[in-house]
């Protein structure tokens, strides 16, 4: 069960916060879709004291609908059923403060035990996900609206790289 959030997060693109603050009342799995509305925030006083809380906005400020994919939608209706859980419940069950902690811990435990040495963290997986919809072909403008970024030219930048290649191969095709 610890794993399977990982694995929502590789087929939605969500925010590793947008995942933490999700509660079920966000999911539509009739529809399809999530609605994106809410994030963690973390403040940190002047005595070094950690307060963690959910803020009623995305990072962006942007609310969105990540539609599902069919493995989002089968991961996500596992969890559902290993719970049962309330509307109001979240998605991600954590005890003590609601932060990264718990995700990261179940991350770096499925790194380990797949004999991953060089993982790079939780946001991996967002990249992932942006990475596989490149590679799919899907229009960035898309890409940048699923991932919640602040502009199309963010996301065009952030995977140029990848887009390059795209366009490689594609120009390899056209003399076949």
């Amino acid at each position: 069960t610890n794993g399977l959030p990982l694995v929502i997060l590789i087929y939605t693109g969500l925010r590793c916060g947008e995942m933490i603050a999700l509660q079920w009342k966000d999911i539509d799995l009739e529809h399809n879709f999530i609605k994106v509305s809410k994030n963690i925030g973390v403040i940190q006083d002047e005595y070094e004291d950690r307060k963690v809380f959910i803020q009623d906005s995305t990072k962006t400020r942007k609310s969105r609908i990540v539609h599902l994919t069919t493995s989002a939608y089968k991961y996500l209706t596992q969890l559902y059923d290993l719970r049962t859980p309330n509307p109001n419940d979240y998605i991600v069950q954590i005890t003590g403060e609601r932060d990264y902690s718990g995700l990261r811990k179940a991350y770096n435990s499925i790194c380990e035990k797949a004999g991953i040495d060089n993982h790079q963290g939780l946001h991996t997986l967002r990249h992932t996900f942006a990475s596989l919809m490149i590679r799919k072909g899907v229009d960035i403008k898309i890409i940048s609206e699923m991932l919640g970024h602040s502009s199309v030219s963010f996301t065009y930048n952030t995977y140029v790289h990848l887009i390059e290649e795209e366009k490689a191969k594609i120009i390899q095709q056209i003399d076949v």
